[in-house]
């Protein structure tokens, strides 16, 4: 299951790789490189839920769902927040750059750590 997540991490660096590079590109260019990053989001997410769910006796199942998917909705509220305030605070373009930096470097955490959690 780690494989899934970090080929799903790496799916989401490259994607947001190609983001930094195509923001004043063709709009085509723009949705494959959103498609990649939500392909490898989803790839992510279904495998942190399975080995989450793995890993609890199943009469806690529902509690670990729903625990995972309230950090997952708190982490996707406070990132808009944060990457909104970074699009207000510069010019659209760089804000957009800087968010994709630092998402890259983030995936690049998550990638490393995914292994450690087989």
């Amino acid at each position: 299951m780690w494989r899934v997540s970090v080929g799903g991490a790496l799916l989401v660096g490259a994607g947001c790789l190609a983001m930094f590079g195509i923001l004043s590109a063709h709009l085509a260019a723009l949705v494959a490189a959103l498609s990649v990053t939500g392909f490898g989001i989803g790839l992510i997410v279904t495998a942190i839920t399975a080995a989450l769910l793995g890993s609890v006796d199943a009469s806690f199942s529902g509690i670990a769902s729903d625990t995972l998917t309230a950090f997952r909705r708190t982490g996707s509220v406070l990132g808009v927040a944060l990457y909104g305030s970074l699009l207000a605070s510069m010019r659209a373009t760089a804000g957009l750059r800087t968010a994709c930096a630092i998402s890259v470097g983030l995936i690049l955490v998550v990638a490393a750590l995914s292994p450690t959690t087989r």
